[in-house]
């Protein structure tokens, strides 16, 4: 076998994982860009969809 081939074949991300990050990517940025117009509760949202979209990464590399 070569080194840059595998057997494992590649898996499917699972669709409610792709939606969670997506829309917590979406959300944060509408945060910040309301942040930096003169909205700073705005980061405090912004900061927990972060953390949210973070640990779902990280959930789904520790299943692949």
């Amino acid at each position: 076998m070569r080194w840059w081939t595998s057997d494992r074949r590649p898996q499917a991300l699972p669709w409610p994982s792709l939606l969670l990050v997506t829309g917590c990517v979406v959300l944060v940025l509408v945060c910040l860009v309301a942040a930096v117009r003169g909205r700073p509760a705005a980061l405090a949202p912004a900061a927990l969809a972060g953390l949210l979209a973070l640990r779902e990464v990280r959930r789904v590399g520790r299943t692949r």
